[in-house]
């Protein structure tokens, strides 16, 4: 939403926090650049990419590891994201319990690729009904199931999710959120990133410590 262009904040310190080095990123502080009086990045590469003229501080984010430690069961921890979804696949729920899931979590924008993952799933999906993918026909018939569960909330939310489904119909998995990260690590077949550019993906660092 723009801002006013006669909006004051007073002696207020204002400060825009960079989460990554992407167009978008850039475009907004350009636009915010005339209020703002600090900014911050969370990563060494986000600091590097904010332009000259404001003092720059970097916030050095600890990995939580207690956060990570499961508390369900590998099937509890699939049911209880079942039951928290907003949107569910066209799949019995004792066939989408079991099914292989491909799973983000995330800001929901365009810049990490959502769509790019509705894609690739329906790329796999197509050839394992070829019968081009090199697996056996046991995992075939296991593969059929797959789904994309996404875990996250976004300004874009709700149009990325109209195109992920459109791309991927039936078969879309959709929560707003979770603080049960080491369960979603538990209940996920792959981990799915697809950003533009990452200073460093917390996802990936996480899952690797989960595993």
């Amino acid at each position: 939403m723009p801002l006013p262009e006669d909006i004051k904040f007073g002696n207020k310190s204002v400060v825009m926090q960079f989460h990554g080095s992407c167009k978008w990123t850039l475009e907004c502080y350009h636009y915010l650049r005339k209020w703002l009086t600090h900014t911050v990045g969370i990563s060494l590469k986000s600091a590097s990419v904010i332009p000259p003229g404001l003092p720059v501080d970097l916030i050095d984010l600890p990995i939580e590891r207690n956060r990570l430690t499961p508390t369900r069961t590998w099937l509890d921890a699939r049911r209880h994201f079942i039951s928290q979804a907003e949107t569910k696949p066209d799949l019995p729920d004792s066939i989408l319990e079991t099914a292989p899931w491909a799973m983000f979590c995330g800001r929901v924008v365009p810049e990490k690729g959502c769509t790019k993952m509705a894609a690739g799933v329906r790329a796999m999906l197509h050839q394992n009904v070829i019968g081009t993918l090199p697996i056996s026909r046991s995992v075939s018939r296991y593969v059929k199931n797959t789904v994309m569960v996404y875990i996250g909330d976004g300004w874009d939310y709700l149009h990325q999710k109209s195109l992920c489904e459109s791309i991927l119909p039936g078969r879309t998995m959709w929560l707003r959120g979770t603080e049960e990260m080491g369960n979603f690590y538990k209940a996920a077949d792959c981990l799915m990133i697809m950003s533009e550019a990452e200073g460093a993906p917390y996802t990936a660092i996480e899952a690797t410590l989960a595993a």
